[in-house]
Order: structure tokens, then sequence, then C-alpha cells
């Protein structure tokens, strides 16, 4: 029993592994096509557009590592033309969004998805500013979009989301910009990991919830570790009690009887 308690605490306490793009990206498959989504925290929550699954309620899911897992639906906005679904997973890597939305224009910007039934497909482009749409100011990439594109992150050459790839005019492509993103998902109390590109640092925290639980992992890694060694340590001693390894300690070398007391 507790040796299932060990594994089982060992196993949720394991941090989150080191992201980059590519392992943050994936493959959506749903009775509507093919898009994409990326990672948005270690707990296996990805966006996408909603337009990519139109609200399907469970999808299937490809990651850069061939995993096939499925998707559930867990929020939607049309407005904005996101969709939020959860995997069966965890310590999922994920790039942090940008907080701030000061992007110079000219910058050279980078996207992964899947279009066109491929996988894992990059491209990159130029920043040429923001443009009105819909209601909605989208950031406007100088950047060819391909069917399946949609939903894919747009981030910089540090690894920082911007935007979220949503739609395509003509040799462009207009990205929600990544500041609507975390409003989205703060109104609906969603972890994430989160940066201020002024900065260039990760922000102190993936939410005070999230640090909370580092900590309380990393407390429970040590003290799993704590009782592993005495686990291990008793059951030395009762192997070698029960094989009589252990014998009574003589000053004489011999037992000491009644006739032998004073």
């Amino acid at each position: 029993m507790v040796k299932i308690l060990f594994i089982f605490l060992l196993f949720i306490s394991i941090p989150a592994s080191a992201a980059n793009p590519n392992q943050t990206v994936v493959t959506v498959e749903s009775r509507h096509g093919q898009g994409t989504g990326f990672f948005i925290n270690s707990r296996g929550f990805l966006l996408t557009n909603e337009h990519v699954t139109r609200g399907q309620a469970q999808v299937n899911i490809h990651t850069a590592t061939g995993r096939k897992l499925s998707g559930i639906l867990y929020y939607t906005d049309r407005n904005l033309d996101l969709a939020l679904y959860r995997v069966d997973a965890i310590n999922t890597p994920a790039l942090p969004l940008d907080t701030k939305g000061v992007i110079p224009h000219g910058e050279v910007v980078y996207s992964i998805g899947s279009p066109l039934g491929l996988e894992q497909y990059e491209n990159s482009g130029v920043l040429k500013g923001t443009l009105s749409r819909q209601g909605l100011n989208y950031l406007q990439v100088e950047m060819k979009s391909f069917p399946g594109i949609s939903g894919s992150p747009l981030f910089t050459e540090h690894g920082v989301i911007i935007g979220v790839n949503t739609l395509s005019s003509g040799d462009y492509t207009l990205a929600l910009p990544a500041a609507k993103v975390v409003d989205f998902l703060q109104a609906r109390g969603i972890e994430f990991v989160s940066l201020d590109l002024g900065q260039l640092a990760p922000s102190a925290t993936e939410s005070p919830r999230q640090l909370t639980w580092e900590r309380f992992g990393s407390f429970l890694l040590i003290a799993n570790f704590i009782l592993l060694a005495l686990h291990i340590g008793l059951a030395i001693y009762n192997y070698r009690v029960r094989r009589g390894l252990f014998q009574p300690y003589y000053p004489d070398g011999k037992p000491v009887t009644d006739e032998d007391e004073v």
C-alpha cells in the first residue's frame, strides 16, 4: 500500500516539461475538418478556433509526439472565435501568452500548424500592424495561410504567443491578439502561462493557484523519498528478524541463567 501511495504521489508531483513551440501545437480533428490548436497550461487545456470544431463536444487531438487523445469541450466564444478543450493528460507543455500586446511593426513572427492534411508545418511572416474586422482588431501578418492553419499560435522568436491565427485575407493572415485570449481565459478562471514582452522574463506565477500546487508538489516529492527510505528500512529489518539474522548479545558469550545470578 505504501509503495502504491508513493508512486501515485511521485507521479502527480512531477513538474511540467520545458516547452518548445513544436511540442505545444496539436492537430485538431472534428467532423467539420482539420485545424490546429495549442496547449495553454500544463493541465491539458488547449485552444483552437471555434469555427474549426463549431462547438463539437468531443474532438480528436494529435500531439507532436504522436499521441492520440480525445479533447472535451469546456468553453466557446463565437464572437472571439475561440474554443477551449481539455485532454486527459498532465504536464502538457505550453508557451507563454503575451499580456501587453506591444509588438513592433516589421518584426518577424512565426507559426506552426496543420494545413492541408499536414502536421507541424512551420511558417513565418512579418507583422504589418492591425486590421479591424467584424468589430475586432486583428494582428495583420504578411504570411500566406492555408486551410487547417486556423487555431495555430502566432509567436515571436522568443517563443511568446502574440495571437491566434484566425482569418486569411489574400497573402495576409489575421490573428486574434493574445490580450483577447487572456481576457477569455481569465473570465473563466482558466490558468495559463503568461509573459510581459517588455520584460522578456516569465511572469512570477502561472497563476497564484498554479504556484501553490507546484510548491505543494515539490514538498510531496521530498516527503515521498523520505517515506520510501523508511519503508525500505522497515522491510530490511523485518526480513532480518524473520530470517533470524539478529541474535541477542551476551557480554560473556553465553546466555544468562538463574544459576549465574549473584
